[in-house]
């Protein structure tokens, strides 16, 4: 499958969403559902991390402090982006980012 980005006026975006849904070879992905299902897996590392099943050298070297942190910072971005104070970025920028 292939990916493509698309630069669509603001006025016209709800009719464009609506038309490309008809389309049964087109996925559209919600980078807010994504952002919320990567904090809740974080969640739950931590909460494993607390009960002792899941060593701290698994966070990749991070400490605790710095994991809720990036938790505490992640979801104050998630509901930045519900709010439309911050635009969500698509998943693939991101990882191009790393």
């Amino acid at each position: 499958m292939k990916e493509v980005t698309l630069h669509i006026e603001d006025s016209k975006v709800k009719a464009f969403l609506e038309f490309i849904k008809t389309l049964d070879y087109v996925k559209i992905e919600n980078p807010e559902k994504k952002a919320i299902e990567e904090l809740k897996s974080s969640l739950k590392q931590v909460k494993r991390m607390k009960e002792g099943k899941l060593p701290k050298e698994s966070i990749k070297g991070k400490s605790k402090t710095q994991v809720l942190e990036g938790i505490r910072e992640a979801v104050e971005e998630v509901n930045q982006i519900k709010a439309g104070k911050k635009k969500a970025k698509p998943l693939s920028d991101f990882l191009n980012e790393l």
